[in-house]
């Protein structure tokens, strides 16, 4: 079952046994995947989607967990407001190129993503983010350039780089193949020099 007609909705619940395609939806209330088929959920393509109030796993707030998923398309999602978890199975496709941490209006918001699964993650342009955190594990291939939140490196992450940090934890990241840092000074424009 597919709902690739639905182009704008309120608030969607989806308990699909089976890849879930939604890919002509643009706009959407809040978005519930049930997890009740979660293993047989291999695929989430909902990639014109460029606003949502919430997206659900369960029910569970601003989660998409399914850990059956090869590929996850979200490649419209110019931003979300709330930090946002994402777990794939290993090795997975994840799309958010569109995300970034200004809304329509401009404004900056401290974005904020865990995630786990992809084989490759890259992140940049979130360059007005200062107190978000970027969380990864199980990521082959992390790539961050400009964000200057907290980033936390876990387990299975195997190639990291990351240019503009300001904040990175490798303290949980055994799995390390390659590393390439290059920091920056801490320049938010908010806080006092003598506090950053």
């Amino acid at each position: 079952m597919t709902f690739d007609n639905l182009a704008s909705t309120g608030d969607l619940t989806l308990a699909v046994n089976g890849p879930i395609s939604a890919k002509a939806l643009v706009t959407a209330g809040t978005v519930n995947l049930k997890t009740t088929f979660s293993s047989s959920v291999t695929s989430i393509n909902m990639d014109l989607l460029s606003s949502v109030t919430e997206i659900q796993s369960q029910g569970s707030a601003d989660t998409i967990n399914f850990s059956s998923a090869t590929d996850v398309q979200l490649g419209s999602l110019a931003v979300y407001t709330d930090a946002l978890t994402i777990t794939t199975k290993k090795g997975a496709t994840l799309d958010i190129g569109s995300l970034d941490d200004l809304n329509a209006a401009g404004t900056a918001v401290d974005m904020g993503l865990t995630v786990s699964g992809p084989k490759d993650v890259t992140i940049s342009g979130w360059d007005d983010s200062y107190t978000g955190t970027i969380t990864a594990t199980n990521v082959e291939n992390l790539t961050i350039s400009g964000y200057e939140g907290a980033i936390s490196i876990g387990d299975g992450v195997e190639n990291v780089t990351v240019t503009g940090g300001v904040n990175v934890s490798l303290a949980s990241a055994d799995d390390l193949v390659s590393v390439d840092l290059t920091t920056k000074l801490y320049d938010d424009p908010n806080v006092a020099a003598t506090n950053a």
